[in-house]
């Protein structure tokens, strides 16, 4: 759902006005003990991209509830930080730190601003699901180059830009040019009715690898998973209510890349 510039969502508001509702329906159903790189998809555990982070100090961007945080501790995190837009969905994260007796570090912010965060203070940082509702994701690579030591890992998933741009059912047409950056979106909870507008920046592959690299990552690895069906923990999320799930078969759902800071 497009709109234009001077009715663009605020994706903060978005957040705290579902985070609520959200958590209630999926956040509460997620396993603590994986990490995974996308709703009901592949988790770290079958995808082997961070390796061994056992005593590592990790950096979440766009934690949400937390549960992301609570998957690094129990796989080894010595430090975990989350950071999250949404004043409710940190909220939900330090309720569900606190119910697990777990100690991160939980703040509040736009990742495209990570000064509250030292230099070359984190080992590995990542992000399941998120950075297509940065704006300036320019910003966002240029901060975690800085928060990253040297030799440091990035890895993060987004929704893929060319599943944005089809229908979800058969035929599976297309909806926009796959070189339209912003699509905006509306959600909807299914049990509640409750919507909210969002913000989202779905750019071409080739865009994420060119600013990765200007900012001086070193790509080692895109990965385009072919997802089947999701495991019976995971409810349908809004974005996939009426959704075929035959188009899993055919367009990649998820892109994911990981890549290092030289040292």
């Amino acid at each position: 759902m497009s709109s234009n510039e001077d009715e663009a969502p605020d994706n903060r508001a978005a957040w705290n006005t579902i985070s609520a509702a959200a958590q209630a329906r999926y956040g509460q159903s997620q396993p603590l003990d994986r990490f995974y790189w996308c709703w009901g998809g592949p988790s770290e555990d079958e995808l082997q991209l961070l390796g061994d982070i056992q005593g590592k100090r990790a950096l979440v961007l766009g934690c949400g509830g937390g549960q992301d945080c609570m998957a690094l501790m129990r796989m080894g995190a010595a430090e975990v930080t989350g950071v999250d837009l949404s004043d409710e969905q940190i909220r939900h994260a330090r309720h569900l730190a606190e119910r697990e007796g777990v100690s991160v570090r939980l703040l509040q912010g736009n990742v495209e601003n990570l000064s509250a965060i030292e230099g070359e203070s984190q080992d590995v940082v990542v992000s399941s699901l998120v950075l297509t509702q940065v704006q300036h994701i320019d910003r966002c690579f240029a901060e975690t180059g800085r928060v990253l030591s040297p030799g440091g890992l990035f890895a993060f998933s987004i929704h893929h830009p060319f599943d944005a741009c089809t229908e979800d059912q058969p035929p599976y047409g297309i909806l926009h040019s796959y070189w339209q950056e912003r699509d905006d979106y509306e959600w909807e909870d299914p049990e509640t009715g409750l919507r909210a507008r969002f913000l989202n920046w779905y750019r071409p592959l080739s865009e994420w690898f060119r600013l990765l690299t200007e900012i001086g990552f070193q790509v080692e690895r895109i990965m385009e998973p072919r997802l089947g069906p999701p495991p019976a923990w995971a409810k349908p999320a809004a974005w996939e209510e009426g959704r075929n799930p035959d188009k899993r078969e055919l367009i990649p759902d998820t892109l994911i890349f990981k890549a290092l800071k030289p040292g």
